[in-house]
């Protein structure tokens, strides 16, 4: 083996592998001497968090490498689809620009600009690139002369830009937004800036992010065009009004083009494979491309794309989550604390969401039974109970949501320091039921506020959160900041279900390595039987997903009774939680179970999606060869 000794060896006299080991090894030395300097800094709990995230490389490497097969055919299909509708979107935005007169408006602008700097006629100039192209060689030589060749590209610049609005370009959604529809003071103005005709009406201002460099410049993102929608309701004297629709069809077309991103990504050898890293503050897991430039973003497939992931021959998945996880976090987080049983038992009861309707809508005929002190006195409801509760729940309320779903919104929005106007401008709802909604939330649970008050105590005094799991965390806003307070709220929830799921993933890697004695002390006497008489030496499943709260891995299908009922365990992870007097209680969050031979949600449409286990069911063909046409 070749040694060099960096501190002697001139890496000018080195051969080109000598060269390239030499920078090599000082990379290497230098992160030898950055972990140095910061093992210093370093406290008991932070060295725990950075063991476990080097123990989970393996199973985040293991996932990689295990990817997940597609469906080629169904890819096709849906990008097939997919396109047809952003074409059609894309023809139908510009037919609505035609209409209002935009593209007549900047071609009139283009062509002015260069009637003042060449001194032709104005109404002797082309309004579009097809009549330049229509004139006399002669006379487009004539008017490159005479306004020269600079002014010359301006103006043909103009001409084509006007012929089609492109949805996914930045510049011409900044000039839509910020220019046609802004006001003369935005930095996207152009020289020559004319009110449209028909608008007089009181111009969008930019909406401003930070750039990559430090700087800051207008934006046409998600968020920013989610503030011209907001702005809709303000009626026909403001600009946003107008563009409502336009930002609408843009932000469709994104997202189509984003699953369309999703769908023609590189496969390798027909199965998708992602990169898994943990990058973020809470723990949460991040997905890309491989190093090979394979797969995508592995988290954020959508429903209507779930299904082009499927499984091999003889083979079955299962793609569990975690039951109302950060909900029950809260209420554990709250419990330490405060040692009050409301929130605990109402994540206990069988159904929080039906639970907190029932106490807004208190006039509906709820079982008599069916409130908070009975689910902490008793525990869980009874199944007729839950049962005639959820039926009047989920009875369709408002704008196609049932009281269940209002009350997740509005009880998650809540949870995290949400305040009625932002609630009422994203979701949609009635802000004089939000604020009813909060008060009877509040009321039902104080130790919400309790905790909220905590966690600004804990920032404006420490600066830092540390988790019921142990993960540190230092926020370095202005401690009095409303962004600061939420980003600080939020923190420990998202954090513990991150570490919790990643525990269950490296439980399951272990077993899949070891077996069962790798888990013994995780699993209860049942499952530690069925483990050691089925599977001795290890628990035959392959992993490729995980999902913030829900894991993704693939097992022969005759396995699947005795394998889900062995991660079902390992997912259940009991934590003994103590109230500040004293008292120990059992807490775990359940773990729902689903499977099926791809990883879209059972339908009637898709047979062979994911939905609870039954026996019965069998892995349906497809049938892609009758839409063949020869």
């Amino acid at each position: 083996m070749r040694i060099i000794n960096t501190v002697k060896d001139n890496p000018a006299i080195l051969d080109t592998m000598g060269r390239l080991a030499f920078y090599s090894g000082m990379d290497n030395l230098t992160l030898f001497e950055i972990r140095d300097g910061l093992a210093d800094l370093m406290d008991d709990t932070r060295w725990a968090t950075y063991n476990f995230e080097m123990e989970l490389q393996a199973a985040l490497l293991e996932m990689s490498f295990n990817g997940i097969p597609a469906d080629q055919a169904v890819r096709n299909e849906l990008k097939h689809e997919l396109t047809g509708i952003v074409t059609n979107l894309t023809a139908f935005l510009n037919e609505m620009l035609e209409a209002i007169g935009y593209f007549d408006y900047y071609t009139r602008m283009c062509v002015h600009e260069f009637s003042v700097v060449s001194g032709l006629a104005l109404d002797s100039l082309p309004r579009s690139w097809d009549e330049w192209k229509d004139r006399p060689i002669a006379w487009r030589r004539e008017a490159k002369i005479i306004a020269g060749e600079e002014a010359l590209k301006i103006y043909h610049k103009g001409l084509k830009a006007n012929d089609l609005f492109k949805p996914n370009s930045p510049a011409q959604k900044l000039r839509l937004f910020y220019h046609f529809f802004g006001i003369e003071t935005n930095s996207i103005a152009e020289p020559y800036f004319y009110q449209p005709h028909w608008l007089k009406t009181y111009g969008i201002k930019e909406y401003k992010t930070r750039k990559t460099d430090g700087t800051y410049g207008p934006s046409t993102d998600r968020e920013a065009l989610e503030k011209v929608i907001g702005a809709f309701s303000k009626g026909p004297k403001y600009a946003a009004h107008y563009a409502t629709p336009f930002a609408l069809v843009c932000l469709t077309i994104a997202d189509l083009t984003k699953s369309l991103g999703f769908l023609k990504c590189r496969l390798e050898d027909g199965m998708f494979r992602c990169s898994f890293g943990s990058t973020t503050e809470t723990g949460r897991l991040a997905s890309r491309t491989n190093a090979m430039g394979y797969g995508s973003n592995g988290q954020n497939i959508t429903p209507k794309l779930r299904h082009t992931l499927t499984v091999q021959k003889n083979w079955k998945l299962s793609a569990p989550d975690y039951a109302q996880i950060e909900s029950r976090i809260v209420a554990a987080i709250c419990y330490r604390l405060f040692g009050l049983e409301n929130y605990i038992a109402g994540t206990e009861c069988g159904d929080l969401h039906s639970l907190a309707a029932s106490m807004v809508w208190d006039d509906l005929p709820w079982p008599e039974d069916f409130t908070i002190k009975w689910a902490i006195k008793h525990g869980a409801f009874p199944k007729d109970m839950l049962t005639a509760a959820k039926k009047i729940a989920s009875v369709e309320f408002y704008r196609g949501k049932s009281r269940r779903d209002v009350s997740k919104t509005l009880g998650h929005g809540t949870s995290y320091l949400g305040k009625p106007p932002q609630m009422s401008k994203h979701s949609h709802i009635d802000i004089g039921l939000i604020v009813h909604y909060q008060k009877v939330f509040f009321e039902m649970l104080p130790e919400m506020c309790m905790w909220h008050d905590w966690v600004a105590e804990q920032v404006q005094t420490k600066g830092e959160i540390t988790t019921m799991l142990g993960r540190t965390r230092r926020f370095f806003g202005r401690p009095n900041d409303d962004a600061t307070l939420r980003e600080a709220v939020a923190y420990e929830p998202q954090s513990v279900a991150a570490d919790y799921c990643n525990t269950s993933l490296l439980l399951m890697l272990k077993a899949h390595l070891y077996g069962v004695d790798a888990v013994r002390d995780k699993l209860t006497p049942p499952s530690i039987e069925l483990f050691e008489h089925k599977f001795p030496k290890s628990l035959p499943i392959e992993i490729f997903l995980q999902k913030h709260d829900e894991l993704g891995y693939r097992y022969k299908q005759h396995q699947e009774e005795d394998v889900n009922l062995i991660v079902t365990d390992l997912m259940e992870q009991h934590i003994t939680l103590t109230s500040p007097e004293g008292i120990d209680r059992d807490w775990y969050v359940p773990a729902e179970m689903e499977s099926g031979w791809n990883l879209g949600f059972r339908s009637k449409d898709n047979p062979n999606g994911v939905g609870h286990p039954d026996p019965s069911l069998i892995r349906q063909q497809p049938k892609h060869w009758k839409k063949w046409k020869l």
